[in-house]
C-alpha cells in the first residue's frame, strides 16, 4: 500500500472532532502495522500471485464512542478483505486491477516492457520509480539482484514467454555477469561428479540452436543465461545445481580458448595431445597457435573428454559452431590433408542426386550470357543447395565452408555474391527447359496429369505446376501483376506440352485456382479438364484407375505443395528481390530432394523437413585427400537405413569440382 486516504464525516454537533480524528488516524496506523494479520485469511497462502490494485474505495460506519483503536483498525481490516475478494472474484482483469501468476512472472513482465521502453508510466510499476534513472540494463541487473532468489524463475519467465532474446539485446555484458552470479548464489561449491551428465546435455541443446555471437568476449554471460534458460527449461533440477554451473562456465570459457585456434590442423593436434594426456603439450600448442591463459579451460576439456578423441571433435564443432565459418577454413583455402568439420555436410549426401538433376548443366544454361558466369553459377548452385537444406537453417547454411567447398561458391562473401544477381542476365526458361528434358530423358515426368495449384506468398502469387502421377514439379513461377490468370496459365502449359512433346491427358485445378479462371478458354490445354473437390467420390474413384495409383497414394499428391514451397522458398531471406530466381532453383531442389527418397524404400511420401532431419543432420568430417574430399557422413538418427540402402559409400565427380571426386565414407563408429 502507497497510500491511504481516509475521509471522516462526522455529526456536526460531536464535541471533540479533532481528538477523534487523531484517534482515528491512530487506528489506521494500527490497521497498516497489522494489516498482514487482517489479510491473513483473504488470500489462499499456496496461491504465489501477485495482484497490482490501483484503487479501493470503502464506505462503512463504526460507533466512534464506543469502539477503541484495535476494534476499529479490526473493522478496517474486515471491510479491506472483503473488498479485495470481490476484486478477486472479478479475476483482477480490469483498468484497476492486475493479476499475475507468481512474483517471477510480475518482475519479468516489467523487465520486458522495459526493454521495450513502455514500463515508465505505468501505474502499477510505481514501486520501481526510482530505477527510473538508470539506464535500461543497470535497472534490469538491479530489479533481479534485489530479488535474487527468484533470479533464475525470473530468466525462465522470459525464456517461456520467448521474451528473453528480446532483454539480453539491451542488456551489457557487466550486468549479465551480475545476473549470472544472482542466479547461482545458493549453490553449494562444485563437485566434479557429474558434470559429464550436464555437459552432454548442453552441448545437445547448444547443437539445436548454435549461440551466433561474433565475439565470445562481449557475449560470454548472456550466452550463459540463453543456455541456462534452455536446460533449466527442460531440466528444472539446473536452477542452483553446482555441478551444471561448473559444466555451463567451463564450456564457455572452453569456447573462448578454442576461438583463437584459427586452423583445424591445429586444433586436430591439441585434441590428439589431450586424448593422450600431454596437457602440457596440449597447453604449449594453445598458447602458439593464439589463444591467452588456456590451461584450466583444457584441463576441464581433458577431463570431460576422457580420451575419446572423436568425442571431442564432434563437441568442439557444436561450441565453435556459430562462428567456424569464420575462424576456420573456407572453400577456398582448403589444403592438402586438411579437414573442416561441418553441421552440415549432410549436402555430400544428396550429391548423387543432384548430379543425376544434372544441376551444373542447369546452372549453366541459366548464366551463358552472364559477364561473369562461373562465378553466377557457382552462386546459383549454392542456393540449391541452401534450399535442400532448408529454409530454417538457410542462414547457417549460406556461409558454411562444406555448403561453400561443395558448391564451388567462388565469392568470398555469400551476401555480396547475393547482391550481383541484380545485375546478372539470366536465362531462367533455358534452365528450366533442359530441366524439363532431363526429367523426360530418365522417365520421371509425363505429360499424362497436369495439377495446377497456386501458392499465396506475401508479394505475388506462385503457380506450381506438377505431374501427378510421378510426383514431380514441372513449373513453378510468380504470376505477374495484372496477368490474364487464364492466359497466364495457358502459356505455360502450352510450354510444357511443347518441351514433353505431348499435351497433357488431364488438367487438374486445384479448387483454390479454379474459382478465378475462364475454364473455356483452357480448354484446348488438355483433353480432359477437372476442378479437384475433396469431397468428390466419383472423381476419387475414377483417377486412380487413370494414373496407376492406390486412392490412398492419391489422396497423399492431392495435398498442397505449399509446405514443400516453404521448405525450399529463401523468399525474404536470400532471394526476396528474385522471386523468378527462387522459384527455377526450387525446382532444381526439390527434383534433387525427389531423386534422393527414391532410392530409400519406404519414405516415397516423407517430408523435406523429416529427410533433412532423420537423413542428412548431424557433424560431418571433411578431408581433402590428393584430387578428393572424403566425406565422414554424420551420424544421423536413420544412417542405418542409407547404410542398408547402399547410400553411406559412394564415389562421385560433380562437373563443379574441376576433377575432384567425392568419396562417402559412413559415420564413425
Amino acid at each position: 500500500m502507497s497510500r491511504w486516504l481516509t475521509t471522516y464525516v462526522v455529526p456536526a454537533d460531536h464535541p471533540h472532532p479533532q481528538e477523534l480524528r487523531h484517534r482515528l488516524d491512530r487506528a489506521v496506523d494500527r490497521f497498516s502495522e497489522n494489516r498482514g494479520h487482517f489479510l491473513a485469511h483473504t488470500f489462499d497462502p499456496q496461491d504465489p500471485a501477485v495482484w497490482r490494485i490501483r484503487e479501493l474505495a470503502m464506505d462503512f460506519s463504526i460507533d466512534a464512542g464506543a469502539a477503541d483503536t484495535d476494534e476499529v483498525a479490526q473493522c478496517w481490516g474486515q471491510h479491506l478483505a472483503a473488498r479485495i475478494q470481490t476484486v478477486i472474484a472479478h479475476n483482477g482483469h480490469s483498468d484497476s486491477a492486475l493479476r499475475f501468476p507468481s512474483p517471477a512472472a510480475y518482475l519479468a513482465q516489467f523487465i520486458f516492457d522495459l526493454s521495450e521502453g513502455g514500463a515508465w508510466g505505468k501505474w502499477y510499476y510505481e514501486e520501481f520509480e526510482p530505477l527510473r534513472v538508470l539506464s535500461v540494463s543497470q535497472a534490469v541487473r538491479t530489479v533481479i539482484l534485489q530479488e535474487s532468489h527468484l533470479a533464475a524463475d525470473v530468466i525462465l519467465q522470459l525464456f517461456f514467454l520467448r521474451r528473453l532474446e528480446d532483454v539480453l539485446l539491451g542488456l551489457a555484458e557487466p550486468d549479465a555477469h551480475a545476473i549470472c552470479e544472482a542466479r547461482f548464489e545458493n549453490a553449494a561449491s562444485a563437485s566434479p561428479a557429474g558434470v559429464d551428465e550436464w555437459v552432454g546435455t548442453l552441448l545437445e541443446l547448444w547443437n539445436q540452436a548454435p549461440l551466433r555471437s561474433a565475439s565470445c568476449e562481449d557475449n560470454r554471460f548472456r550466452d550463459a543465461l540463453r543456455l541456462f534458460a534452455r536446460t533449466a527449461s527442460r531440466f528444472p533440477s539446473a536452477q542452483g545445481n553446482s555441478q551444471f554451473k561448473l559444466a555451463l562456465n567451463g564450456l564457455l570459457e572452453l569456447r573462448r580458448v578454442l576461438l583463437a585456434i584459427h586452423s583445424p590442423r591445429d586444433l586436430d593436434s591439441l585434441i590428439k595431445e589431450l586424448s593422450l594426456g600431454n596437457l602440457k603439450n596440449a597447453n604449449d600448442l594453445a598458447r602458439t597457435a593464439g589463444s591467452p591463459d588456456p590451461t584450466d579451460a583444457l584441463a576441464f576439456f581433458a577431463q570431460i573428454m576422457n580420451g575419446d578423441a572423436d568425442w571431442a571433435v564432434q563437441a568442439t564443432s557444436i561450441i565453435v559452431s556459430g562462428d567456424i565459418q569464420q575462424k576456420f577454413l573456407n572453400a577456398t583455402n582448403i589444403l592438402e590433408g586438411e579437414s573442416l568439420l561441418s553441421l552440415f555436410g549432410g549436402i555430400f549426401l544428396l550429391g548423387p542426386s543432384l548430379v543425376q538433376v544434372r544441376l551444373g548443366e542447369l546452372t549453366d544454361a541459366a548464366v551463358e550470357r552472364s559477364d561473369d558466369p562461373e562465378n553466377a553459377a557457382s552462386l546459383l548452385r549454392h542456393l540449391v543447395c541452401i534450399k535442400c537444406l532448408g529454409r530454417e537453417r538457410a542462414l547457417d547454411s549460406a556461409s558454411d565452408p562444406a555448403v561453400r567447398l561443395f558448391s564451388g561458391l567462388a565469392s568470398a562473401s555469400f551476401s555480396s555474391a547475393l547482391e550481383t544477381l541484380e545485375s546478372c542476365e539470366l536465362n531462367l526458361d533455358a534452365a528450366a527447359g533442359i530441366f524439363l528434358q532431363v526429367l523426360l530423358d530418365q522417365q520421371r515426368a509425363g505429360p499424362e496429369c497436369i495439377f495446377a495449384e497456386i501458392i499465396q506468398r506475401s508479394d505475388c502469387e506462385i503457380l506450381l505446376l506438377r505431374d501427378l502421377a510421378h510426383n514431380h514439379w514441372l513449373d513453378i513461377i510468380p504470376i505477374s501483376d495484372g496477368s490474364n490468370r487464364s492466359e497466364f496459365i495457358r502459356t505455360r502449359i502450352d510450354r510444357l506440352s511443347e518441351i514433353l512433346a505431348a499435351a497433357p491427358r488431364f488438367l487438374l485445378l486445384h479448387e483454390n485456382l479454379a474459382s478465378a479462371l475462364d475454364i473455356f478458354h483452357l480448354k484446348t490445354a488438355a483433353s480432359t479438364i477437372s476442378v479437384f473437390q475433396a469431397d468428390d467420390h466419383a472423381f476419387e474413384e475414377q483417377l486412380p484407375r487413370h494414373l496407376s495409383v492406390t486412392r490412398q497414394r492419391l489422396s497423399s499428391l492431392l495435398n498442397s505443395s505449399e509446405f514443400e514451397y516453404s521448405y525450399l522458398s529463401l523468399a525474404g531471406i536470400a532471394a526476396d528481390a528474385h522471386s523468378a530466381i527462387d522459384c527455377t532453383l526450387s525446382l532444381f531442389a526439390r527434383a534433387a530432394i525427389r531423386h534422393f527418397v527414391g532410392r530409400l524404400i519406404g519414405f516415397e511420401s516423407s517430408t523435406p523437413e523429416y529427410l533433412y532431419r532423420n537423413f542428412l543432420s548431424g557433424l560431418s568430417t571433411i578431408r581433402h585427400v590428393e584430387d578428393r574430399l572424403e566425406v565422414r557422413l554424420p551420424a544421423s538418427p536413420l544412417s542405418l537405413v542409407l547404410r542398408m540402402a547402399g547410400l553411406q559409400e559412394q564415389k562421385y565427380r560433380p562437373d563443379w569440382l574441376k576433377g575432384r571426386e567425392v568419396w562417402l565414407l559412413p559415420p564413425q563408429e
